[in-house]
């Protein structure tokens, strides 16, 4: 099934969720499984996460949620 963009004229593919997971778990230059670290601040209810790949050394922008 594809999901179209109402805003646009152009179809999204549907991707299997296995497919999405391991897009996001592998290092774009070599290949690798990237490692992720999380900082938690507990006060201001925020997580900071932070992906780093082990072989090549590249890291990822910092992403911060917040916790609910």
């Amino acid at each position: 099934m594809d999901i179209t963009n109402l805003n646009k004229s152009y179809m999204i593919p549907e991707v299997p969720r296995e497919d999405f997971v391991e897009y996001l778990e592998t290092c774009c230059i070599c290949g690798s499984k990237l490692r992720f670290t999380h900082q938690t601040d507990y006060l201001q209810l925020q997580v900071q996460e932070e992906a780093r790949c082990p072989d090549c050394g590249i890291r990822n922008k910092t992403t911060n949620y917040t916790l609910q």
